[in-house]
């Protein structure tokens, strides 16, 4: 966003680029859980995009560099009546940007102050941080719900021995699962741990066929029963448990990021 200033000393406008911020940028930082406070500090820099005066200043201004580097004698193209005859000049570029920047200061008496011209103060814009809270509290409330709405619904589908079956991947789901497959991926590397501790070989494919012998013995291949999303059960081994994890937190990174 810029502000705009007439210097009166050096008789030239000071045009200056400041940090702002959209509103989807507040749904973002909304979206990633951040504090409120920086929530409020990102409404805080949305504010000022939003003021009346600064949208006419920054159109403004558009128009105000066009006359300044448009050719004002650029040719213009002539009207034609039905029979013929030249009846007047279409207006070039520069009678367009310049016709703009006068119906904006007709309009807007402040704006000609940006050329250095009497006129009266900028009017103030009074909205804050709090009033736009209060104001939208319903719509952010609802994007809340919503993201939550999506992620409580999410589903997941592994494969489980030659089955493909869908499992809940919701936060609360999320956590058993990593629970499960994080205390079966433990008896694994346990089991690889004593594996080697009491192996004698000195063979290296007999030392994996002693670790793969480890791992699929029946204390460590361990399956944990498992309800599925249509609350039919199932087993779920460590591979499917991570598997269904990991899909289960893109799905929310995406629910999220949305």
């Amino acid at each position: 966003m810029n502000t705009y200033l007439y210097n009166s000393s050096d008789k030239v406008l000071e045009v200056t680029h400041v940090d702002s911020k959209t509103l989807d940028d507040i749904e973002e930082v909304i979206n990633l859980g951040k504090p409120q406070t920086v929530i409020d500090t990102f409404i805080g820099l949305y504010l000022p995009t939003i003021d009346p005066a600064q949208i006419l200043a920054d159109d403004w201004h558009k128009q105000h560099q066009l006359v300044q580097t448009l050719d004002k004698v650029a040719p213009r193209k002539d009207i034609f009546d039905s029979k013929g005859i030249v009846t007047g000049k279409q207006p070039n570029a520069y009678d367009i940007a310049i016709t703009a920047r006068k119906s904006l200061e007709s309009a807007n008496a402040w704006l000609k102050g940006l050329r250095g011209l009497n006129s009266p103060l900028r009017p103030v814009f009074f909205i804050d941080v709090a009033k736009f809270k209060i104001d939208n509290a319903i719509d952010i409330q609802l994007f809340k719900q919503s993201r939550a709405q999506k992620v409580d619904d999410i589903k997941i589908d592994v494969v489980i021995g030659t089955k493909t079956v869908s499992l809940d991947g919701d936060e609360t789901s999320q956590n058993r699962l990593a629970r499960a497959g994080l205390g079966m991926m433990a008896a694994k590397i346990f089991a690889l741990e004593m594996a080697l501790r009491t192996s004698t070989t000195t063979g290296a494919a007999t030392l994996k066929a002693e670790l793969v012998a480890a791992l699929d013995s029946p204390q460590v291949d361990i399956k944990i029963p498992w309800v599925a999303a249509d609350n039919s059960l199932t087993e779920l081994d460590s591979k499917a448990a991570i598997t269904a994890l990991t899909k289960a937190g893109q799905a929310q990174a995406a629910a999220w990021m949305k």
